[in-house]
């Protein structure tokens, strides 16, 4: 097995994936999350591809973090050809955490798989620290295909349309989109300096990444683990997590 690491900001992920659009006239892009500027990276690029080959998109609204406008965009893409598709993690009640990218070109056996951490996003593809595994594979890249297959299969994988995004737009609201601010601060720092500015935030209640951590942490404890790792994102509440961990395992 062909493979090999990807490291971001060592490498610009925007420019190997562009690298192999134009060498591929198949393409499958499954990630957690879509960013506008992460997207535009790599539009121009897709919007060529599209002009005699096939491209598959599958998002979601985990975490309520993907762009609205990110995916307006994506609409330009699904009326050139291509098939977008958002998982609905909301209604499934289910974390949908994947960050993939495949490029196959039959007629010259090219076939390449980066699965990693990177979601389609400024900082994920320049910036900030990611680890992305580049595998070269037959039965890597067979199994992929499988496992793609059932997640389009699934009743909450969505057709993208005007009135998926107009309903997640309800919902959605970008003051709370930790994830997004985290990336739009790292985009304006560079990442040898890049720290969140010191405020006091008043606390209410958990948000929705800490307690889905909470419930694996509670969980795990009920079937008798004593050892966790929790890794999360610069400004998604790590300290205050720690903290009302503590408290609910109510410690002597």
């Amino acid at each position: 097995m062909e493979s090999r690491l990807i490291d971001i900001p060592n490498e610009q992920l925007d420019e190997i994936i562009n690298d192999y659009i134009d060498k591929s006239s198949e393409i499958v892009i499954v990630v957690s999350f879509v960013f506008e500027k992460g997207l535009s990276l790599i539009f121009e690029k897709l919007k060529k591809f599209l002009s005699n080959n096939r491209l598959t998109i599958i998002t979601s609204n985990y975490l309520q973090s993907t762009e609205p406008k990110a995916l307006r965009k994506l609409l330009e893409l699904k009326s050139m050809g291509a098939k977008i598709y958002m998982f609905d993690s909301i209604k499934s009640n289910q974390s949908f955490h994947i960050k993939s990218y495949y490029f196959k070109n039959s007629s010259t056996n090219f076939s390449k798989c980066i699965v990693g951490s990177s979601n389609v996003s400024f900082s994920a593809f320049k910036k900030s620290y990611e680890f992305n595994v580049e595998i070269e594979n037959e039965v890597f890249a067979k199994n992929f295909a499988k496992k793609t297959a059932v997640i389009l299969e699934n009743h909450f994988t969505l057709e993208l349309n005007e009135e998926v995004i107009q309903k997640y737009e309800l919902i959605y609201e970008e003051k709370n989109n930790l994830i997004l601010n985290a990336e739009e601060k790292m985009e304006k720092t560079s990442s040898k300096d890049f720290t969140l500015d010191m405020e006091v935030i008043p606390y209410t209640e958990p948000n929705i990444v800490q307690k889905d951590a909470l419930e694996i942490l509670s969980s795990d404890r009920e079937l008798g683990k004593n050892k966790g790792l929790v890794v999360m994102a610069t400004g998604l509440g790590k300290t205050i997590l720690s903290a009302l961990d503590v408290a609910s395992f109510k410690p002597n």
